[in-house]
């Protein structure tokens, strides 16, 4: 995608699958289950053989998503740096609290936004209307990704103003290989 072309891509990465193992913890405070902590491995090494490096990351503050990130980047931020800004407002977010994180972070060419559902998932519906997406019975299962594409300015996105490009899950992504 060039850079005068008028679009940017968002990735939007809900959380690896977290443990519930400990009640005394507090949503917020939950970290990855092991599952969780094996598919943020498999998410990162799968964003870095589509070539689908962030220029950008925008993560919600809670463990879970700290985790999943710092696992996924761990396979695509050796040879760039890539900013990092957490944002409280995408812990249990509404549509319009995404859309107004959307609006007020730096341009880059590719953001990738890592939260929590469902919220990730009613800004991917409200961002693409895709009719695909209205058949899947579990849209946005945790470490899914989905790959957008959107108008450059991102502080007037409207109702179905993206593109849907790809839409991961990760128990379905090939074996991957190094």
């Amino acid at each position: 995608m060039s850079a005068n072309t008028g679009l940017r891509e968002l990735l939007i990465l809900r959380h690896a699958k977290s443990d519930h193992s400990d009640p005394t913890l507090a949503d917020f405070e939950r970290p990855l289950s092991e599952r969780g902590r094996d598919d943020a491995h498999k998410i990162g090494h799968w964003i870095a053989q589509q070539q689908l490096h962030p220029d950008l990351i925008v993560t919600s503050p809670a463990k879970r998503t700290l985790q999943t990130i710092r696992r996924a980047r761990s396979h695509f931020d050796s040879d760039n740096h890539i900013d990092c800004i957490e944002s409280l407002d995408l812990y249990e977010s509404s549509t319009e609290t995404l859309l107004t994180v959307l609006a007020q972070i730096p341009v880059a060419k590719r953001t990738l936004l890592v939260g929590h559902n469902p919220g990730l998932e009613n800004l991917l519906t409200y961002l693409t209307e895709d009719a695909r997406l209205q058949q899947e019975v579990k849209l946005f299962p945790t470490c899914a990704l989905a790959q957008l594409v959107l108008p450059a300015d991102w502080t007037t996105l409207t109702q179905g103003c993206a593109k849907l490009i790809n839409l991961w899950q990760v128990k379905t992504l090939p074996l991957l290989t190094d």
